[in-house]
């Protein structure tokens, strides 16, 4: 029985908390965990931007309502800023999230044409190897 049996077998007789879930995933994850914490790191950052979005609008209002040009400009150029940093941080995470997946897959698929080198009969084995 290969590992792969295993743990499908495992997570078939059991079922997981939110909790329990999320720790079976992060043991699962193994060499990958890296690209997960930046992951995270880019998903907190957009949420950070948001805000800095959000405070750029208000000093725009606040600086139109009231005729302060100093407000009006501070918020323009808190919200450049902000677009430019958004677009800096999602074309990194789309790379980030792009190479985790390819790796993962190469990785799947090195595991499961490895397994299905194991199971291959003797004969198979040796007419591939005279080719």
């Amino acid at each position: 029985m290969t590992r792969l049996e295993k743990a499908s077998m495992y997570a078939q007789k059991r079922t997981y908390t939110t909790r329990g879930m999320i720790t079976r995933l992060w043991t699962l994850t193994g060499r990958y965990r890296m690209f997960i914490v930046l992951l995270l790191f880019a998903a907190l950052a957009i949420s950070l931007i948001e805000v800095g979005y959000m405070e750029s609008i208000r000093r725009l209002v606040k600086g139109a309502t009231e005729s302060h040009f100093t407000l009006i400009y501070s918020g323009l150029a808190i919200g450049v800023s902000i677009v430019a940093l958004r677009v800096i941080v999602t074309a990194i995470m789309t790379w980030l999230e792009t190479l985790f997946q390819q790796k993962s897959l190469l990785s799947l698929q090195m595991m499961l044409l490895t397994s299905l080198g194991d199971t291959a009969p003797l004969s198979l084995l040796t007419i591939t190897q005279a080719i």
